[in-house]
């Protein structure tokens, strides 16, 4: 049985500089409010390390560098989370956190249903994580990653998504009017900007 069921899933994802997957775990595991159930990290590690081919037919693929690990995180209560952490670009990296995002609890496989009232919390996690993970731009939304603030014509990896590249100021503005995302925060020098959509 998967770990997250049903949907629609609530998003909240983000993009860092690339460090080492290991960094990035070990980062997440000093998260007071983010609890590992993976069995074995290590393993999750080096798949990642090693990653696999977008074409296993095709000799001169690409290869794609992305794992999934399933956790818990503490938002306005005990939830499941699904995170995925995937290499985007050169030097760059998502990290999307999936929570079940339905209004109504699905007692049967136990989680929590997200309440408009509760997005809240949400944007606090986001602001939290940038701020943690030293990240760029992050958003938080229904169905949709950060990715999609970028570009919805490309796909990943491409260099359109190279954290050096990202221009935070000027997506907003393309954005402001945007109204599919629930929240947009960004790095500018040391202070975290949260803006709600």
């Amino acid at each position: 049985m998967a770990w997250l069921q049903g949907g629609p899933l609530l998003e909240v994802s983000f993009i860092i500089e690339e460090i080492d997957i290991k960094s990035i775990i070990s980062n997440l595991k000093t998260l007071p409010d983010v609890s590992l159930i993976e069995e074995d990290i290590s393993d999750k590690e080096n798949l990642f390390e090693v990653g696999y081919k977008y074409d296993e037919d095709d000799p001169s693929s690409y290869r794609i560098h992305s794992i999934n690990l399933n956790l818990f995180v503490e938002i306005n209560g005990k939830r499941k989370s699904v995170l995925l952490i995937s290499k985007v670009a050169t030097e760059t990296i998502l990290i999307d956190f999936c929570f079940y995002g339905s209004e109504i609890d699905a007692h049967e496989w136990n989680q929590k249903g997200i309440q408009e009232g509760e997005y809240k919390y949400f944007v606090n996690f986001l602001s939290s994580l940038l701020d943690h993970f030293q990240g760029i731009i992050g958003t938080v939304a229904i169905e949709k990653d950060v990715l999609e603030l970028i570009s919805l014509e490309h796909t990943y990896p491409n260099e359109i998504y190279r954290y050096d590249k990202i221009d935070q100021i000027d997506l907003l503005k393309k954005n402001e009017q945007n109204n599919s995302f629930i929240a947009v925060g960004y790095r500018l020098e040391e202070t975290i900007i949260m803006k709600c959509l």
